[in-house]
């Protein structure tokens, strides 16, 4: 049976970093966690690392000091000086699923014109006459077997 764990985090954004890799976005949540001690009230800011695909921050406009809630899958990995990395690789931020935001990117307007985000998809079909008699000969030799 495979199982995937899921976490659910909230709290402020107090950092993002865009440049760690080509693919993510990079940010750290914070709670300002409150306790007891000999009667007086200390602060205990608790953190933890999160990343996203580098295409969704506009789709999301992650700035410092937003308050987020983030739902995915907890990962982590042993950093280069042997110290063990958790975070979490987030499906869903403050409501908005990853993969409708995948899906968001493609559209058609009124005229067929088929998009991605804003480039426009082209067809790649060859109609010249080489490609058609290139194509004649593979079906009469196909047709031999």
């Amino acid at each position: 049976m495979n199982f995937i764990d899921y976490i659910t985090y909230h709290g402020n954004v107090t950092n993002i970093r865009n440049n760690v890799d080509d693919s993510y976005i990079w940010f750290d949540i914070c709670q300002n966690e409150i306790y007891m001690k000999d009667g007086r009230s200390k602060n205990n800011p608790s953190f933890f690392s999160a990343r996203i695909y580098k295409s969704y921050l506009n789709k999301i406009n992650l700035k410092v000091n937003m308050f987020v809630y983030v739902k995915g899958i907890p990962k982590g990995y042993v950093d280069k000086n042997g110290h063990r990395q958790n975070y979490i690789h987030v499906l869903e931020i403050n409501g908005s699923s990853v993969s409708d935001m995948l899906s968001s990117k493609y559209r058609k307007d009124d005229f067929g014109n088929e998009y991605w985000g804003d480039t426009l998809i082209t067809s790649t079909e060859d109609d010249s006459e080489e490609s058609k008699e290139l194509l004649n000969e593979i079906q009469d030799l196909l047709g031999r077997f």
